[in-house]
């Protein structure tokens, strides 16, 4: 590049290019081009005048996407999981069971869990705790409950992955379990979405 006021000044000029394998790459143009995988859906792409169309596998959300405005006001697509939520709950001394339906071709992601203890009674302290159980979920999931609680008081277990608890089997219900306790209500809350 030759300035009037500079003289000849170096520039950095950047190139795609496609390749299998290190050492064997070719600049995407002409006759080489830039490959893309036509192996899936076909996904037309525009220059607005309609002259170039290529066919090949993009993203594809799975869940709802909405827009999201950057500071630049460009948008992009931010993917938002619709959160499904089941509770149960039951009387004293009655096991509870929080059901995830299963969905054909479905996995259940666990995104939280609530699990609260009451005691409508005076509870004392036990040597076995309390655990409840799981199906379907990786590793067999239990979470064990302290056993003593002062009437009319309860304790909370909240369940808060990093990343969404993905089911073991995919089209199958997925479960959270508390035993029967005499004086003890239990309520399950699970927020979650399926997806493949």
């Amino acid at each position: 590049m030759v300035d009037a006021a500079l003289g000849t000044v170096k520039a950095q000029f950047v190139k795609i290019m496609d390749g299998t394998l290190d050492g064997t790459a070719k600049a995407a143009v002409g006759a080489a081009g830039l490959k893309v995988d036509a192996s899936g859906a076909a996904v037309p792409i525009t220059d607005n005048a309609g002259s170039l169309t290529v066919d090949g596998v993009f993203w594809q959300a799975t869940q709802p996407v909405s827009a999201v405005a950057m500071t630049d006001g460009s948008q992009v697509a931010q993917l938002r999981p619709s959160t499904l939520i089941v509770t149960a709950t039951a009387a004293v001394n009655t096991i509870v069971t929080a059901t995830l339906p299963a969905v054909a071709g479905q996995f259940h992601y666990i995104t939280s869990i609530n699990i609260v203890k009451y005691a409508s009674v005076a509870t004392v302290g036990a040597a076995a705790p309390t655990v409840v159980t799981s199906t379907n979920l990786p590793g067999s999931l239990a979470w064990t409950l302290p056993t003593a609680l002062a009437v009319g008081t309860q304790y909370e277990h909240d369940v808060e992955p990093a990343s969404p608890i993905k089911s073991s089997v995919v089209n199958t219900a997925s479960t959270v379990v508390a035993a029967a306790l005499a004086s003890i209500i239990y309520r399950i809350t699970v927020y979650y979405y399926v997806s493949a």
